[in-house]
């Protein structure tokens, strides 16, 4: 009841919250997607709706959000009942993040950004399905950036009947990532750019173009630090750059490679074309799509795989082309207003069953996971191994049968 009243609140205007808990004191899309969101919403939406964001102190001062005005700050773990709505930017890995966010609101929404963690081995071992799988059971709205995404997701996961499904891209102006400066000439080095993780492959596509292009000074962002490296190759950390450095990398390029194999967006793309610099991705439906609604998409060139890439730009670096075809002017503001609309017609369909089921769902979650403190792949598979054995063991006769199996096996060891 605490949650429904959140909606026709009586001495107050109407909450609706952004969860940026998750958010550090450093620099990725996913940030930088929350940020430029709410800076729209503040500007776009009804003067009747109060926007709040449950952040640290630490990340709100970070990411400069004490001078968007109007905005509160809501403290995580102090944010129950608060919101008639709550919308979460990235996706869910813990239950205690379901927890904060179907004890905020009553309507919950969720920006699934990527499924990468779910389709990529090496990080799918350290996610728990099932916390995806509740969300999209239990969630009022699933968001995506990318039809792509949304695409990706049906075809992994089932999606429950009343979950709405919107797409609202990233805005796909990219004057709304940078303020080109006409007097910056092309410059003198190629900026690779992605993190650490394995499937960004900054490190392959750094070295290839090194070996190919000797004496060409290539900036690579989310290069290992801890390796031999061509003395062509400056290495930084994803993250922890400043944004005046940040935007030079960009402004002093002479071309822009965003080597990624797999993405739910690609910001990169913009801040490359923000500054009227060519960018080289892999051929992907999302880079497709994408392109397709980019005004300066000529400049966004697509290959298949890193030898076809070195070849490439082997033979010469394409230049800006004034190309242009139809795109959009403030995309943030266009998105701010689809993902209000959304959440407007949700909070106008959820009723107390929804809410109620969600909570006792979510109780149980939390029974059946394994405790934070096991943080092995091994050891929480072992939890639940362990729980389903038991669970097995009280179906009648199985204890018996398995006090059988086992007098069986000491017998074939002795």
């Amino acid at each position: 009841e605490t949650l429904l009243e959140a909606l026709e609140p009586t001495d107050s205007p109407r909450t609706i919250a952004f969860d940026f808990s998750s958010f550090g004191a450093f620099h990725n899309g996913t940030f930088e997607s929350g940020v430029k969101l709410v800076a729209a919403a503040l500007r776009s939406w009804p003067d009747e709706v109060r926007i709040g964001v449950i952040m640290t102190l630490e990340a709100w001062d970070f990411h400069g959000m004490p001078r968007l005005t109007g905005l509160t700050r809501l403290e995580p773990g102090q944010s129950n009942g608060q919101a008639a709505a709550v919308v979460r930017i990235g996706q869910p890995y813990q239950v205690d993040v379901l927890t904060r966010l179907f004890s905020t609101a009553p309507v919950v929404g969720i920006f699934m950004l990527d499924t990468i963690s779910s389709d990529c081995g090496y990080l799918a071992l350290d996610m728990d399905e099932d916390i995806w799988r509740f969300a999209l059971e239990n969630m009022s709205v699933l968001f995506t950036n990318s039809a792509f995404t949304l695409d990706r997701i049906r075809q992994r996961y089932s999606i429950a009947p009343h979950v709405m499904q919107s797409v609202s891209r990233h805005s796909l102006d990219p004057a709304d990532y940078a303020e080109h400066e006409p007097g910056a000439a092309a410059g003198n080095h190629i900026l690779v750019i992605g993190n650490h993780y394995a499937h960004k492959f900054v490190k392959e596509t750094a070295d290839a173009l090194a070996d190919a292009l000797p004496g060409r000074r290539i900036i690579a962002i989310g290069y290992p630090q801890d390796v031999e490296r061509s003395k062509d190759i400056e290495a930084f950390q994803a993250g922890h750059i400043d944004d005046q450095t940040f935007r030079a990398f960009y402004r002093d390029a002479e071309l822009v490679v965003f080597p990624s194999h797999y993405e739910g967006f690609g910001f990169p793309v913009l801040h490359a074309l923000a500054h009227h610099r060519p960018v080289f991705v892999r051929d992907t439906g999302l880079n497709r799509e994408l392109a397709g609604q980019i005004a300066t998409s000529a400049n966004i060139h697509r290959y298949e795989t890193t030898r076809e890439l070195v070849t490439r730009l082997s033979a010469g670096i394409p230049a800006w082309s004034n190309q242009r075809r139809p795109g959009e002017a403030d995309g943030w503001r266009r998105s701010a207003l689809e993902v209000y609309a959304t959440l407007n017609e949700a909070m106008r369909r959820v009723d107390a069953k929804q809410v109620a089921t969600a909570l006792r769902r979510l109780d149980g979650l939390a029974a059946t996971l394994p405790p934070p403190s096991l943080r092995t792949t091994g050891q929480r598979t072992g939890v639940r191994l362990g729980r389903m054995i038991d669970r097995l063991l009280r179906v009648p006769g199985m204890s018996k049968l398995a006090r059988g199996l086992a007098r069986v096996y000491r017998g074939t060891r002795g």
